[in-house]
């Protein structure tokens, strides 16, 4: 394999200065963590900088594939062979510093920036990284002042889209990062809008240099401990409390900045304070570690809640957080140490049960989460939205998890030999019995049985397991990639695992983004009179299908012959909205000799846009499925090899066909659903646009802006049926009638009528000889009887048997009276579209229809 070839497998790739940068497989990677680069051996070196292993070393001391090669499918030895002879050879990492040319126009922004935040033009701004300051990070007048803070405006472009001046997401909170002599290295800006993408953005490296990743902020204690923090916002927390600090961008980068670190400390007491999870232990542990060959003393501390950092811990406690904290600080640890690591293996840790709440702590690490219901299995947090675990991944990651125990194993058995050489002989012996507990609990860990016994107990954790009808509950609300909208408002929202929302458009959400070539195309496909107020209806259609609400209790029918826009306008939707369209076969709301609900329903949960398209044509429709798929009754169903659940429709229906479907029934509770699009317009082959689609597409952001102008429509006014619908659909429901001929025709409906059953009876059966039905569309006696109920016919007993009131056998004098009234009815002009109704002179459109 080629270094180009490895380079292909990701969606994504910048290149840098140092090599390239790429999503990481192995954790939810929304901004690309994982460098690429080649060293000057010509071995390709991965490292992701949250904290993903590419490989692991076993007790035996043999190298095996890490997090990031199991995610990739590869082995330790595919790595090492691919073949760097059509790259150039780079750095392994970027050492040279920033020219003084460079530092002296980051010195120069950064004071524009920190005057902008006390005497700045635009006073609300600054009042708002005032108050966010003080109240997120506790930081005094004093404190921004010595730290040198300031407030940096949204990105101004020029024409050419280059920064004029300001941040992307801004405005932003500006952290500078200085060296030990106040010299400019580098930033960290922290968004004001907490919507923003992009908290925290950093100083972009000039080309061929490098920023600093590490930050010294000044206390003003003059306490001897240095205060080492992942992240610019917890050092300003730690900061605020009058602990020097040195910051460090990430936790991935522990082992890379020891050296910074130590120049920083220059010789004094170090404490580590990662966040309290996974990610933060392993970057506490190993950065004391590297600190300690270099002769500091260095100990950790880390927040008393699970998941929390410095900033969340004192959110818990404004008031008495500087004193926990120093507190914290006297009596710290050292988290390498035998015993301090030992002593987060107790017996409560060797149970399976700590396995797996060590694996959803894996998770979370990763800025990822999961999630599990009985009936379709584990969710995974990614983008904003919980995916269905289709890859097995939930296992693969308890294999890491039970790796990274073999490992934790190994290395205490090693610190071990070290303690019983130098040791006290009891101290030594109890040690060694807890090592062993944890070594056999490692190896039970590894096993199938373990991993199996790790999965299972995720599933009843508390925080994962959860209600499947919990998902997708929120309506009026749509994931889309920058973030969530309220489809009442327009208002996009910051992503949100808690709303359990498992489906997204994989678009930004843009609300002043413009389709102008999809309008014109509604405008086209219905281009007559009688179609007036269609292209605006179409919009609030499609606006009330995303919300995911139910309140019309209606289906569409999009009724017309081929080459008219139809399949253009379901496959321009399907793209746009993928993730929330499902195309069933239309067999799914066909009638079935066995009857029930078809498994394919189990797929439309959570779903907002259903398309159905071109079913057999007279094939009588499943009637009462329609009805329970636009009503707000739940409906059961499975997935393969699942448990059954209910769910309530959250979709629109859409069926799409050059033959209206067929239904047998005339009852209100079915006519009252339709809603009958005519597609009239036919395009000539001269006329058609072989590029259509991919224009439309092109407007993808704008057809998503439309359709949520659509939704805040429906909320505020409703559907509001044009003519043309109301009429095309008044006509389907008069043309549809399976009785029609008969009923009127042999017989007529009359208040003061009576007829008996068998003469009904009689009556139906010579009618279907005369018209010579087909065997499958003769009703059986009871259906017959069922159907003259639902037109308002009343089946009595009586002396003479069963009658029905409000009939009777027709007279040549009703179909007299008939015709004189269709005549009436009949308009001087042709009703019917024909082709010559067709502008010569019409638009193109796709030829795929």
């Amino acid at each position: 394999m080629t270094l180009t070839e490895f380079l292909s497998r990701f969606a994504e790739v910048t290149e840098e200065a140092d090599g390239w940068l790429v999503p990481c497989p192995a954790h939810d990677d929304s901004r690309p963590s994982l460098r690429v680069a080649v060293g000057e051996s010509g071995a390709v070196l991965l490292k992701c900088r949250a904290g993903c292993a590419t490989v692991t070393v076993d007790a035996d001391g043999r190298v095996r594939p890490g997090a990031v090669l199991l995610a990739l499918g590869m082995s330790v030895a595919e790595l090492t062979n691919i073949d760097t002879t059509d790259a150039p050879v780079r750095a392994t990492s970027t050492s040279t510093p920033a020219s003084p040319a460079a530092v002296a126009a980051l010195a120069a922004q950064l004071d524009a920036w920190t005057a902008a935040l006390w005497n700045g033009s635009d006073p609300a701004t600054a009042d708002a990284a005032f108050t966010y300051a003080r109240d997120r990070f506790g930081l005094d007048v004093d404190d921004m002042t010595r730290v040198g803070l300031g407030v940096a405006e949204r990105a101004v472009y020029d024409e050419e889209g280059k920064l004029i001046r300001g941040l992307p997401g801004g405005p932003r909170l500006v952290v500078p990062f200085r060296d030990r002599d106040g010299v400019p290295r580098g930033y960290q800006a922290r968004a004001l809008d907490p919507s923003a993408r992009v908290r925290w953005l950093g100083a972009k490296s000039p080309s061929g240099e490098s920023w600093a990743k590490v930050g010294f902020l000044p206390g003003e204690s003059g306490w001897p401990e240095v205060i080492v923090t992942e992240g610019p916002g917890d050092g300003l927390t730690a900061c605020a409390t009058g602990y020097d600090v040195a910051v460090v961008r990430g936790a991935g980068l522990a082992v890379t900045v020891a050296d910074e670190v130590a120049e920083m400390a220059a010789g004094r007491p170090v404490v580590v304070c990662g966040d309290a999870d996974a990610a933060g232990d392993r970057f506490s542990r190993l950065l004391c570690a590297e600190l300690a060959k270099r002769g500091l003393s260095a100990r950790s501390v880390r927040p008393p809640v699970d998941g929390d950092d410095l900033t969340d811990w004192r959110a818990r406690g404004p008031e008495v957080f500087a004193t926990d904290f120093i507190r914290a600080v006297t009596n710290s640890q050292d988290p390498g140490g035998l015993k301090t690591r030992l002593n987060a293996w107790t017996d409560a840790d060797l149970t399976e049960v700590a396995s797996a709440r060590r694996l959803k702590d894996h998770f979370e690490a990763g800025g990822s989460g999961v999630k599990y219901s009985p009936e379709a299995g584990f969710f995974i947090l990614r983008g904003g939205v919980w995916r269905a675990d289709k890859l097995d991944e939930v296992r693969t990651a308890a294999q890491d998890v039970a790796a990274s125990i073999w490992v934790e194993s190994a290395e205490l058995t090693e610190a071990l030999k070290e303690v019983l050489k130098a040791g006290d002989k009891e101290e030594a012996k109890e040690l060694a019995a807890r090592v062993g507990k944890l070594k056999s609990f490692a190896k039970a860990a590894n096993s199938s049985k373990g991993i199996d016994a790790m999965v299972r107990e995720l599933k009843a954790l508390r925080g994962v397991a959860v209600d499947f009808e919990d998902f997708d509950r929120h309506h009026h609300l749509l994931a889309v990639r920058n973030g969530v909208v309220d489809l009442r408002t327009g208002r996009l929202l910051p992503h949100d695992p808690d709303l359990l929302l498992t489906r997204r458009v994989d678009l930004d959400y843009d609300p002043d983004a413009v389709c102008p070539r999809w309008e014109a195309f509604l405008r086209e496909v219905f281009p007559y009179d009688r179609h007036a107020g269609l292209p605006d209806y179409m919009r609030r259609l499609v606006g009330y299908g995303i919300t995911g609400e139910t309140g019309e209790q209606c289906f569409v029918v999009h009724h017309g012959g081929g080459a008219n826009g139809k399949s253009v306008y379901t496959d321009t939707l399907t793209e746009v909205f993928r993730e929330l369209v499902v195309t069933t076969p239309f067999s799914t709301f066909e009638e079935k000799s066995s009857g029930g609900i078809p498994n394919d329903l189990a797929a439309l949960k959570g779903a907002r846009l259903v398309f159905a398209a071109e079913g057999e044509q007279g094939k009588p429709m499943a009637e009462a499925v329609l009805k329970r798929v636009t009503g707000r009754d739940s409906i059961s169903a499975r997935f393969m090899r699942k448990e059954f659940f209910e769910f309530r429709p959250t979709f629109l229906l859409q069926l799409a066909t050059n033959f209206k479907p067929q239904f047998r029934g005339q009852d209100e509770g079915l006519w009252r659903r339709v809603k009958l699009v005519p597609w009239e317009r036919y395009f000539k082959p001269e006329e058609r646009d072989h590029k259509l689609g991919d224009k439309l597409l092109a407007e993808a952001a704008g057809i998503l802006a439309w359709a949520v102008a659509g939704a805040v429509e429906w909320y505020r006014d409703g559907l509001g049926d044009p003519a043309a619908i109301v009429d095309a659909t008044k006509e389907y429901r008069a043309t549809s009638d399976a009785l029609t001929g008969f009923l009127p025709g042999v017989l007529v409906t009359d208040p003061d009528g009576k007829v008996t059953a068998k003469v009904v009876w009689d009556s139906y059966r010579q009618w279907t000889e005369d018209e010579a039905l087909p065997g499958k569309e003769r009703w059986t006696r009871k259906s017959l009887f069922a159907a003259l109920e639902e037109r308002k016919a009343t089946k009595k007993r009586s002396n003479i048997g069963v009658i029905f009131e409000g009939l009777r056998l027709a007279r040549p004098s009703d179909q007299t009276a008939e015709e004189s009234s269709a005549e009436e009815r009949t308009p001087s002009g042709p009703l019917a579209h024909r082709e010559s109704d067709t502008p010569t002179a019409g638009p193109s459109l796709d030829d795929v229809f």
